[in-house]
């Protein structure tokens, strides 16, 4: 894969080279080195300013949303005569830019089934939402690296009907670091994809060293872990158009029955996971502390429970005497997946993918 700099009169060497980079769907960067706008400038938000060549261009590309983290990268630079070889091949891991180098990723659970005969099992939270911009490629990517079998996944759909992976019903939280998942500003639902794409995914609190991520399009994550990995799938807020969603599904190749779980608040059974169940697609319902009290009347409705790990032990011992696997949710890191663990958890939720260790 070639991804070209050059200025802004181009000759035709590097007007060809752009056109053949069209054609096999392959990013272009049509700018001069130097006039890359700085942070200030508001128009590349996951820039820091002018750094190493190869800095600057790594930052250029965490903002495409085609180039996934693995990608082998090629960098020219017109420098008034000719294209130069700027770095040669370099890898792109999600972050930066490194040697080249082949690397193979962990497979995560064939099945439901084959998870389900894990324990414990382990499914990254949003993609590690703790760690890593949740909901992005490379927050997936970087939970499969840690060995993570089964990844979380939250959907919204764009007024032009895209799907891309959002917990909230707004952007605001996400990239704003406003509204608290409830934030108005930047409602999915009212937006293009174009719009969306001009936003990024910021760092969780406490975190830092990384670059904000894009939004990732459903087909970018089916096209990159739905084939090696269960994803436990929630609607959210797209919750009317789950028809839609479960076609889509359907769509897959393989038995996408095998690889999805349905995800959703457990005392609201009825749409989403009844109509996942009705399909064939096994269901996981979670419930927080409080919830033991009325467990009876929940828990033959779905295929798998969820506490929280935190939960009193009085409700960890209803919701195991169930008899149905019960997930602890969500662990930031050992000593709560010990703790969820040591109450009868049979697998754990985890938003610290990089303090847990699933092996």
């Amino acid at each position: 894969m070639t991804h070209t700099c050059s200025n802004a009169n181009q000759p035709a060497q590097i007007a060809a080279m752009k056109a053949a980079a069209a054609s096999r769907n392959v990013p272009f960067l049509d700018a001069d080195i130097d006039s890359l706008p700085k942070i200030g400038d508001g128009v590349h938000p996951t820039l820091d300013g002018h750094r190493t060549l190869a800095d600057t261009l790594a930052a250029e590309i965490a903002a495409i949303p085609t180039v996934k983290p693995g990608t082998l990268l090629g960098y020219k630079v017109w420098d008034g005569t000719d294209l130069r070889d700027v770095t040669g091949w370099k890898f792109y891991d999600g972050t930066d830019l490194t040697t080249a180098r082949v690397e193979r990723l962990p497979s995560g659970y064939d099945t439901s089934a084959a998870m389900l005969a894990q324990e414990p099992f382990y499914i990254a939270h949003r993609g590690g939402s703790k760690d890593y911009p949740e909901h992005s490629l490379l927050a997936y990517t970087q939970a499969v690296r840690h060995e993570f079998g089964a990844l979380e996944l939250a959907l919204a759909r764009t007024s032009d009907g895209v799907w891309f992976g959002l917990h909230d019903d707004s952007l605001d939280r996400t990239s704003l670091g406003t509204g608290g998942g409830t934030g108005t500003q930047l409602v999915a639902s009212q937006m293009t994809w174009a719009e969306v794409q001009q936003y990024v995914i910021n760092l969780p609190a406490g975190t830092s060293g990384r670059l904000p991520q894009p939004y990732m399009r459903w087909e970018e994550y089916v096209e990159t872990y739905y084939a090696s990995h269960v994803t436990f799938i929630d609607i959210k807020a797209a919750f009317s158009h789950r028809t839609e969603l479960l076609n889509m599904m359907d769509a897959l190749p393989g038995n996408p029955r095998q690889r999805f779980v349905a995800k959703y608040y457990g005392k609201q059974y009825g749409g989403w996971a009844q109509d996942a169940s009705a399909r064939g697609y096994k269901t996981w319902g979670y419930f927080y502390a409080g919830d033991g009290a009325t467990i009876d009347q929940w828990a033959d409705k779905w295929d798998i429970l969820g506490l929280s790990y935190d939960a009193p032990a009085g409700d960890w011992s209803s919701f195991v005497g169930t008899g149905k696997p019960v997930v602890g949710h969500i662990c930031p890191d050992q000593a709560a997946a010990d703790t969820a663990l040591a109450k009868g958890a049979a697998g754990l939720m985890v938003s610290g993918v990089t303090s847990v260790d699933p092996t």
